[in-house]
């Protein structure tokens, strides 16, 4: 298959989109998450998850180079019997490496991993990254266990090993949202069912999983490790004064593990992506709280349409540095990928 074409792409060139989603043939019909896919649009959607080429027209046409693919939410965090989610994950990594291998020059994937079993979490990362060639991990926020309302998550010191695995291999841990529990679902978000999902419920999940990860002090004993979450940052830019004002107030009275400021983790520990977000207002904040190293673009495809991700960052009014770094620098730089565009012509 060709690389990027560069010649057909009008806008912008070479973007890289680091949260696509995908899904394994024989899940087709189960795609996760929000009520409002259904119909035509659910039919359209779950078309679009389980074709993986299929894009390149439109990734040329909006000058998206290349595209890191991951399994579709919630994945084995979604499989509350252990060697069911352990399966799930072994069989997407497998078959999603294959497809990226196919045409490397426009995909590559994150593994996706179950959670029960930190050790176990930690040899699957290792052979995806070692054996399978994939450039990082994703997980779907907390993990089932036991039954559908039973939930685990990764802040504790139990987890170590997946840390210091992934922290050792040097690669980007991306948090993404899932659905909640069915009894949460029912006592949150039942009488307000039009919130539930990428509209609310989503970003509460993943912004407290990941600020659980600071305040328990993941970052402190593991300082290289690096976690992505998307949807300009589940609100922590736009939230960190006043929590980070709180915890220096009163938390740390309690025996709070965390050594430093948030700030100090958003700017060493901590990336962002625009996924499914595309505003002026939102991206100045981040530049301001996060800086441009540390954001990255994405367009969440398919659950969201590339043409308003690209069009809106294609004229977003930031100095061509900064662009380029967002645009691709960062992503390049993060999973160390090596492109076509980036190679001396012969």
């Amino acid at each position: 298959m060709a690389p990027y074409n560069a010649a057909r792409a009008p806008v912008w060139q070479g973007k890289i989109a680091v949260e696509e989603a995908m899904n394994l043939p024989e899940l087709a019909e189960n795609i996760s998450g929000a009520p409002s896919y259904t119909g035509g649009a659910g039919e359209r959607l779950v078309k679009k998850l389980a074709d993986i080429h299929g894009r390149i027209p439109e990734m040329d046409e909006h000058g998206i180079e290349h595209m890191i693919m991951s399994l579709t939410s919630p994945g084995p965090q979604g499989r509350a019997n252990k060697a069911d989610a352990e399966a799930l994950a072994k069989r997407a990594n497998d078959y999603l490496a294959a497809e990226c291998a196919k045409n490397p020059a426009r995909f590559s994937a994150y593994a996706s991993v179950s959670m029960h079993d930190p050790a176990q979490a930690a040899q699957e990362v290792t052979r995806a990254i070692k054996e399978l060639g994939m450039c990082g991990v994703i997980i779907n926020d907390f993990q089932n266990v036991g039954d559908d309302n039973g939930v685990v998550f990764y802040d504790q010191p139990e987890y170590d090993i997946f840390w210091k695995t992934c922290a050792d291999l040097d690669i980007v841990v991306y948090i993404h949202p899932r659905p909640p529990t069915p009894e949460v679902t029912d006592k949150y978000w039942s009488g307000r069912k039009w919130l539930n999902g990428a509209a609310l419920s989503f970003t509460f999940g993943v912004a407290m999983h990941t600020l659980g990860l600071a305040v328990n002090g993941v970052f402190d004993r593991f300082p290289n490790a690096k976690v992505m979450i998307g949807h300009g940052g589940e609100t922590i830019p736009y939230n960190i004064w006043r929590t980070n004002h709180r915890l220096e107030l009163f938390a740390r009275q309690r025996g709070m593990p965390m050594k430093h400021s948030l700030r100090h983790y958003l700017a060493k520990n901590i990336f962002i992506t625009t996924s499914g977000f595309y505003s002026d207002p939102g991206m100045t904040a981040a530049l301001v709280e996060i800086g441009a190293d540390n954001i990255l673009f994405a367009v969440d495809q398919p659950y969201e349409e590339t043409a308003p991700a690209t069009n809106w960052f294609d004229a977003l009014q930031l100095n061509n540095n900064d662009k380029l770094k967002i645009g691709r620098a960062n992503a390049i730089k993060l999973f160390k990928l090596k492109l076509p565009l980036d190679q001396p012509s012969s």
